[in-house]
């Protein structure tokens, strides 16, 4: 079977780094005189712009406290997560701050970090773990506000209102938060933190319904799909909300490519600069933005303090509340330049960057060509109507079938479809030559078995 399949993308992915301290004062706090100096990791739940502003922060304190920090980003979820987390346990770190992915399931692991190192949860918390403390916002509070957004941006729609929320992950506390804080602040219920409606059925009062919540697992691709998908099926939707960076945007462009840009409510969360832009532009009404700077910085200062012995990580307190803020058209431009003064980001978008650091942030380069190659198969065979091998949707490869191919065997047949081609023969036997099963709920034999062989060079590798 031999296969040919060429694809050209061209990747431009752009990464922050730090140039200010978190208290927004240059200084420079380097403990490095005597003995090696202290390794604290930062570890996220996933890859995002948020988490290139909070890597940052991380690094920038790093720097003024004279400590190293390992940023990862898990690319393939709670697998990806639990692998990092295994390997800083090994290389015997000397803190860990971590934003779970899925922090009930999680506990086993979270415990045995707090076990070999000191353990901080961020952006998102895991409660029930033997963690210190953690470093973030209420998600809840934050969902609440979110509320108070959507309401505003419908406020001159008559009759009910139609919202889909979209998000990565439930399993996340803080998406479950947020989510949960929107719906308690539109249904008009009083605030509990506690409570959990669960997703699947629609939510309404006399004013707001939520037609359901669409997940899609950090998969930015999946998310635009959801987001098209929601257009089709509720052609009249009054709003549409995502809960983490990467979900504004993409419904965005799902609302370009409708021709729906400013027919449809948007309300975000965190500082995408798409997001932004859509609300200079006016086709976002507005986000709830965290600071995952001071996320980044503030997580490796407690871990670096304590390795240090200048703060005991016991003598702070449990939680270190970061509040969460609303950004609208009237101060929109303000935030901007602000994310520019601490990530040393250019007006043009753009950051010098040694060999060294564009090495250091080489894994990321995994998840963006994943999604940008999933987009540009996807956008070609759907705006341009070409497959990856030229032919148009409407194109059929020729098929040809022989049998007889081969003089020695039985039987034997050569199929071709383009330029695959299976060459299949079979042998006749006696019973003696029946396949045997000897398994543990099932013992037998079987008249035909198949044998499916695939080597490397019917692909062209060596």
């Amino acid at each position: 079977m031999k296969r040919f399949f060429c694809l050209t993308l061209l990747i431009l992915a752009t990464t922050l780094t730090g140039c200010d301290s978190g208290d927004g004062q240059e200084t420079n706090t380097n403990n490095n005189t005597q003995g090696p100096r202290p390794t604290v990791a930062y570890v996220t739940n996933g890859v995002a712009s948020f988490w290139d502003i909070a890597q940052a922060g991380a690094e920038q304190a790093a720097a003024d406290l004279g400590v190293e920090v390992l940023v990862q980003m898990p690319i393939d979820g709670v697998q990806d997560q639990k692998r990092m987390l295994e390997d800083l346990i090994t290389r015997q770190v000397d803190g860990v701050a971590v934003s779970p992915i899925d922090s009930d399931n999680q506990l086993d692991l979270l415990n045995q970090v707090a076990a070999a190192t000191t353990l901080i949860t961020q952006d998102s918390d895991a409660a029930d773990s033997d963690r210190e403390l953690y470093i973030g916002m209420s998600n809840y509070d934050a969902g609440w506000m979110c509320g108070k957004l959507i309401e505003e941006a419908t406020q001159d729609v008559a009759g009910e209102v139609s919202i889909m929320i979209f998000v990565g992950r439930l399993e996340q506390v803080n998406a479950r938060q947020r989510r949960q804080g929107l719906i308690d602040y539109l249904m008009k219920r009083e605030k509990d933190d506690t409570r959990y409606d669960e997703p699947g059925a629609e939510i309404k009062n006399e004013r707001f319904v939520i037609l359901g919540t669409r997940t899609d697992d950090f998969d930015f691709n999946k998310c635009k799909s959801y987001a098209e998908d929601t257009l089709t099926a509720y052609p009249d939707i009054t709003c549409m909300v995502g809960l983490f960076a990467y979900n504004p945007p993409m419904i965005l462009e799902a609302l370009a490519s409708a021709d729906k840009l400013n027919e449809v409510h948007v309300v975000g969360f965190d500082e995408d600069e798409s997001t932004l832009q859509a609300i200079v532009d006016g086709t976002c009404y507005g986000t709830v933005v965290q600071n995952p700077y001071q996320y980044g910085y503030q997580s490796v200062k407690v871990l670096a303090e304590n390795a240090l012995g200048t703060t005991p990580i016991s003598s702070l307190d449990k939680f270190i509340d970061i509040p969460a803020r609303q950004i609208k058209r009237d101060n929109v431009e303000e935030f901007r330049a602000e994310l520019k003064k601490l990530t040393g980001k250019t007006d043009e978008g753009s950051e010098d960057q040694s060999e060294e650091e564009l090495e250091e942030k080489g894994f990321m380069l995994g998840g963006y060509f994943k999604n940008a190659e999933k987009k540009s198969v996807r956008d070609m065979v759907l705006n341009e109507g070409v497959r990856l091998d030229g032919r148009a949707t409407t194109d059929i490869r020729p098929i040809a079938c022989e049998v007889d191919y081969l003089p020695s065997p039985h039987g034997s047949s050569l199929f071709t479809r383009g330029e695959t081609q299976s060459l299949t023969t079979v042998t006749l036997g006696s019973k003696l030559d029946e396949n045997r099963i000897d398994g543990v709920t099932y013992a037998g034999s079987e008249k035909f078995y198949l044998h499916y062989n695939f080597p490397p060079f019917s692909t062209g590798e060596a």
